[in-house]
């Protein structure tokens, strides 16, 4: 395998209705832990990743992006059960709300020593965006954070994968030093930190399967689906994309 690993995740828990496919059950997510222990993986954070040189190790990066309360009640626990790091990516305007992280408890993980980064202010769109409002969702974000943290916030992903050049130049603006996208692939050494490639882990994802992505197998496969549904959000537009992407996963 010639590359990193930088795996996505979402909520660990219960999901809720058919569509909640961003879900992995507790179960399953210890599963994943105990398979990367056992294969002997360095199993990191974004920052420690992008500073520090490859070892004799395979390495995997675990990412949270949303901010969800299971990040401190169930992730953080497990996380540090198996002495693994990982970076959690918050939206700072969702703090509070029903199911997400409060600020204190945003502060309790930070101070447990897993890396916080920002997910945008509001968790926009941000390719539907431009010029203020851009720079409120990116630049305010990480203002707001540290302000909640009183420690810098180094890292960036965008909501629901959406990015161009405009959100590249406002990250990189902003002074985040790095970027992880939607996009499939793994990362190398010379691969452009604001464009980090990621593996979205849903809760269907059997441990074969799981075992495979972390060796870097069936990656073609994901990267013609989301050409796919890319291609999809192009035609539609953000919204009706979502519309219809709903009204298929309830009907599935």
């Amino acid at each position: 395998m010639s590359g990193i690993p930088y795996l996505l995740y979402h909520r660990v828990g219960t999901p809720e209705t058919r569509e909640d496919r961003c879900t992995v059950t507790h179960g399953a997510f210890r599963a994943h832990l105990n398979y990367l222990q056992l294969c002997g993986y360095d199993v990191t954070c974004v920052g420690k990743a992008l500073g520090r040189p490859m070892s004799m190790r395979p390495r995997i990066v675990i990412t949270f992006d949303g901010g969800y309360e299971s990040d401190l009640a169930v992730a953080a626990p497990l996380l540090l059960d198996h002495g693994f790091t990982a970076t959690f990516y918050v939206v700072p305007e969702l703090l509070g709300r029903r199911g997400q992280l409060t600020e204190h408890a945003l502060a309790e993980l930070a101070g447990l020593g897993f890396e916080i980064g920002s997910h945008s202010l509001t968790h926009a769109y941000l390719n539907d965006l431009d010029g203020p409002a851009l720079d409120r969702e990116i630049a305010g974000s990480r203002a707001r954070l540290e302000e909640i943290l009183g420690r810098r916030v180094r890292h960036f992903s965008c909501p629901g994968g959406r990015c161009n050049r405009a959100v590249v130049e406002a990250v990189q603006r902003a002074g985040y030093e790095s970027l992880a996208t939607s996009q499939v692939g793994l990362n190398r050494q010379t691969t452009d930190p604001f464009g980090l490639r990621r593996l979205a882990i849903q809760n269907e994802l059997s441990l074969d399967a799981f075992a495979g992505l972390c060796r870097g197998f069936g990656l073609a496969e994901r990267r013609m689906r989301q050409m796919v549904l890319s291609a999809a959000k192009s035609v539609l537009g953000n919204g009706r994309y979502d519309r219809v992407r709903r009204t298929i996963l309830k009907g599935s």
